[in-house]
Order: structure tokens, then C-alpha cells, then sequence
């Protein structure tokens, strides 16, 4: 894919490799404002927006490209794939938008065709909402139609004023590359009754915009100094608490059958790397809904104690796994796991401590 970068950058410049998401996103639409039919900026602009994990945008923008009249673009189409396959049916709308483009080779023609072949055999493919209803959605961006880029930030000051908004404020911010954006994201940073996984989520939002240097962060009882460019400041579950996903999604695999108790010890408890003859029962697993839930409870966690992240010793994987399991068994209907004949282990001391330090962090669990 080709670098997007403006005149006022060097060349040696990556937005993607600074992390400058939300940057990068801004200008990328500011591009299509001068020409929509630009697939390569269309890319850029989707790319970003699946990067900071801004979904509904993301569809939003993948349906608009596949109503522009800019040609074909291969690395849209499996963002496409990807973004939509929870809608079948929008999924298989956008892949026949897509092979009329201009562009389309010989060879992607017939790839896309089988495709929407096996998506219409699906008994589920009237399901999504439909390409022309995401297009019709708003972007944050949009502002830029009616507003320059100063005024698109000041506009979005009410909502960083108040606690109850600024969550909406920090996703909102995190498009526009003004001064006014990292004014009012600072505030938010330094405002003890915000909440504390949105002030971490107005770091990153920082950092996505290429702000840098320190930033003042106040949360409830704690105070600190952090850095815009530390590397444990991530946009996903940190690395050392992948031990814990990892043990509950080895736990699933168990109660689904697909392994015994011994290759268990050895995947869960020893970290050791799943056979390759696992690897369709393993997509199935980490795929799951449970799994899904698992992690955005971790991510929040994160979140609500950055820049206080605990390590995960070898001998805690099975306690935080714990803890995790008995959060789902509570949040799910009947307060059952979806799996006959399994239940969740036994929390003892170190797994209640955990399972009480991640429901203090998750809202809805409160």
C-alpha cells in the first residue's frame, strides 16, 4: 500500500508506523473532499479507521467507497470481507457493488463471484442493515464538509466539558489534528471524575492525532506523569495478559472436547504453541462470542488502571483464567457457560482477588 503523507512532513514519515491513526484519518478524508474517486486514499481512510477501532465509521466508510465511483481496490476488498462478516447479506450487497468497478481483473472478478456464490447459499443472507443505510450514516469527519479544521474541534468542546460526555468527546477528538483537540483531551486527562479507562482511551487519542511528549493523567486517588510514546500505552490487550485470554480460550477448547487434560496443562499452564491440527478448532473457539467478551473485559481492565498494569506470572494464569470464566458464567442467561457437563474451576484466594480487581474495572458488571 502507498504512504499517505502531506506536504508539511518529511518523506521519511509512516502515520501507520507512529501510530498516527487518527491523523492519518483526518487527512485522508480532507483528500477525498478534493477527489472521491482516489481508491488508494479510500484505502487509507478505512485502513485507518479499523486501526483506531472505530467500527460503525469503518462500515460506514467501506459502504460509501463501494457507492463512490472510484475503481477497484484490492486491499478494500478484504477489508471488506473482514468489516462486514458479521452482515451477510450487506456483505454480499457490497461484494456486487464492488465487481462492477472499474479495475476489476480478470482474476478478482471470478475470486468475488465465487465468493457471493457461497455467501447466497447462506440461509442467513438477508441479515445487516444494507450498504446504502451504512452510507448514510454520519462520519465524525463529516464536520469537515461545513467547518475547517479549527472549528470542528472547537465545536466538540461542550462534550469534553462535562464527565457524562467525555467519552463521546475522546472519540470525537481523536479525528482532528488541532491544537483545540489536545487542549480539551488534556482536560479530560486531568479530571479525577472522568472515567479512568476514557482518560486512557484520551492518551491514545493524543498519541493517534501525533501529539507527544507528557502528559498530566489524574485519576481517582493517583496521579502520574506518562509519556505519549511508552510502549505499554496499546490499543489492544497488553502482551502479558494474552496468558490469561490464552488459558480461557484453552479452557473452551477442553470443554469442547478438542483436547484432553494433558494437552491441556501443556497449552493452558505451560504456554506451550498449539499444533497445527488444532487450528480450525482454535479459530472456532477464539472467534466465539465468550471469547470476544473475555477480551473486551480485559481491554477495559487495561484501560481502567493504565499506567498500572500488573504482570501475570507463570503459576496466575490459572487464577486470572479463573476469574475470567466466573465472570462469564455470571454475565451469561441462567448464569450457565454454553457447554454441557464443564464447569468453571474453583476461584480459591488469589482467583477472587482477581475476579474482584476486574469487575471493579468493568462498568457493566458493576
Amino acid at each position: 500500500m502507498r504512504r499517505l503523507t502531506s506536504h508539511t512532513e518529511p518523506d521519511s514519515f509512516d502515520p501507520m508506523e507512529q501510530r498516527t491513526y487518527g491523523k492519518t484519518a483526518y487527512q485522508a478524508y480532507a483528500g477525498l473532499l478534493e477527489n472521491e474517486k482516489d481508491d488508494f486514499t479510500w484505502a487509507i481512510l478505512c485502513f485507518s479507521l479499523s486501526l483506531m477501532a472505530a467500527d460503525d465509521e469503518f462500515k460506514t466508510a467501506l459502504a460509501r467507497y463501494a457507492l463512490s465511483e472510484a475503481p477497484y481496490n484490492r486491499e478494500i476488498f478484504a477489508m471488506g470481507t473482514f468489516g462486514f462478516t458479521a452482515e451477510t447479506g450487506t456483505l454480499l450487497e457490497w461484494l456486487k457493488l464492488v465487481v462492477r468497478k472499474r479495475g476489476v481483473s480478470g482474476d478478482a472478478r471470478q475470486t468475488i463471484g465465487d465468493f457471493v456464490k457461497e455467501l447466497a447459499r447462506k440461509e442467513s443472507a438477508a441479515e445487516g442493515r444494507g450498504v446504502r443505510s451504512w452510507a448514510e450514516r454520519p462520519l465524525t469527519l463529516d464536520l469537515l464538509r461545513t467547518m475547517d479544521l479549527g472549528e470542528a474541534a472547537a465545536s466538540l468542546a461542550k462534550l469534553a466539558e462535562s464527565p457524562a460526555t467525555a467519552a463521546e468527546a475522546v472519540r470525537k477528538l481523536a479525528f482532528f489534528p488541532d491544537a483545540t483537540s489536545g487542549k480539551w483531551l488534556r482536560r479530560i486527562c486531568r479530571n479525577p471524575d472522568v472515567a479512568p479507562a476514557v482518560q486512557t482511551r484520551a492518551l491514545l487519542a493524543m498519541r493517534g492525532l501525533g501529539i507527544t511528549g507528557n502528559v498530566k493523567l489524574v485519576k481517582p486517588g493517583r496521579e502520574y506523569t506518562v509519556d505519549l510514546g511508552d510502549p505499554e500505552l496499546v490499543s489492544d490487550i497488553p502482551a502479558e495478559w494474552m496468558k490469561a485470554y490464552d488459558w480461557a480460550a484453552v479452557w473452551f477448547l477442553r470443554a469442547r472436547g478438542s483436547i484432553g487434560p494433558e494437552a491441556f496443562e501443556d497449552y493452558a499452564e505451560r504456554g506451550l504453541p498449539f499444533p497445527k491440527e488444532l487450528h480450525g478448532e482454535t479459530q472456532v473457539v477464539y472467534a466465539s462470542p465468550q471469547m470476544e467478551k473475555i477480551k473486551d473485559w480485559l481491554y477495559e481492565a487495561y484501560c481502567h488502571y493504565y499506567p498500572d498494569i500488573p504482570s501475570i506470572a507463570e503459576d496466575e494464569r490459572e487464577s486470572w483464567g479463573a476469574a475470567l470464566l466466573h465472570l462469564l458464567k455470571a454475565s451469561s442467561p441462567e448464569n450457565v457457560l454454553p457447554l454441557e457437563g464443564e464447569d468453571v474451576p474453583e476461584l480459591g484466594e488469589a482467583g477472587s482477588i482477581r475476579l474482584g480487581w476486574l469487575k471493579a474495572a468493568i462498568p457493566e458488571l458493576g
